[in-house]
């Protein structure tokens, strides 16, 4: 028996339902990645007021809240993985993704900005807005890319900032870190939540 020749229309039709599956699991997860956004919001915006009223020895303690966060996420995905069965090459793709960044933003966030001000709070929004429009593109969902492309431009404005005008790197001003509020917003809160109506709606 000779084996068949994969015609271009099969590998798109297969490559097409991979993408949904991976969309699919999103929004079945979608929780998760609405989970970060409200996270990392809280702890942007109690960073920005403990600075405010100068707690300086505590200002950095909200971000503490990113180590449970972890586990959680972490032990969620493992109780799925172990219901639904094996995961796909695209939620692996995904996943290596954002766990490749958490682990930069954590790096930076802990080590780097601590010495430099915000000069890491720059290269963590472009990190961000990175994985962002990556795994938006390979979703095909717009909302996603946008948001990562908003927020790429956002690091790079914050290092052009910190660097151009604000000679004070390590002395930072205290906007700054809503930029990453801002930023998360972008790319978890407002693709998360388009995405739950628009998988809502389907199940309609």
């Amino acid at each position: 028996m000779k084996d068949k020749t994969m015609q271009p229309s099969d590998s798109m039709e297969i490559i097409t339902r991979m993408i949904e599956s991976r969309k699919t699991n999103w929004n079945d997860n979608g929780h998760i990645l609405r989970f970060w956004g409200w996270l990392i919001l809280f702890a942007s915006i109690a960073h920005f007021v403990l600075l405010e009223f100068q707690f300086y020895q505590i200002f950095w303690t909200p971000w503490l809240v990113t180590i449970p966060g972890a586990i959680y996420t972490f032990v969620y995905f493992a109780r799925m993985k172990k219901s639904q069965g094996k995961s796909g090459f695209l939620d692996k793709l995904s996943g290596f993704l954002w766990w490749m960044f958490a682990f930069n933003a954590f790096a930076l966030g802990f080590g780097f900005t601590f010495f430099f001000g915000h000069l890491g709070t720059g290269i963590i929004l472009i990190l961000l807005g990175f994985a962002s429009a990556i795994d938006g593109r390979i979703m095909r969902f717009r909302p996603m890319v946008i948001g990562g492309l908003l927020t790429n431009l956002m690091g790079f404005f914050t290092l052009g900032w910190m660097l151009l005008l604000y000679k004070d790197i390590v002395d930072a001003q205290n906007f700054i870190i809503l930029l990453v509020g801002l930023g998360i917003t972008l790319t978890n809160l407002i693709p998360g939540y388009i995405m739950k109506r628009e998988f809502d709606r389907k199940k309609q």
